[in-house]
């Protein structure tokens, strides 16, 4: 069975958000930070997920715009997104949203 980081990693790779082409950037024990790149102007948006280093069941993220106020809903969507893959492919419980 894959380590949660594997399978996020596995999702972010995999997922499609809005047709943005996800790359990482950077990886270690407890963090993973991913770039998405729109497919018209080629904005990038960073995504970072920190795995809480007592217990590594928990992740924490942030989404953002690298230009500009509004997204037109872009950088929540993608979480929500990647939460569902999470949830459905990896049995992931996803709290708050």
């Amino acid at each position: 069975m894959p380590t949660a980081k594997e399978q996020l990693i596995d999702v972010i790779k995999t997922t499609d958000c809005d047709g943005f082409t996800a790359e990482i950037v950077e990886e270690y024990d407890d963090y993973v930070r991913a770039t998405y790149t729109s497919p018209t102007f080629g904005f990038i948006d960073d995504v970072e997920f920190w795995f809480t280093r007592d217990d590594r069941s928990t992740v924490e993220y942030s989404s953002r715009s690298r230009v500009g106020r509004e997204d037109g809903g872009k950088n929540r969507n993608r979480i929500r997104t990647l939460r569902k893959a999470l949830t459905s492919k990896y049995d992931w419980a996803s709290v708050g949203f």
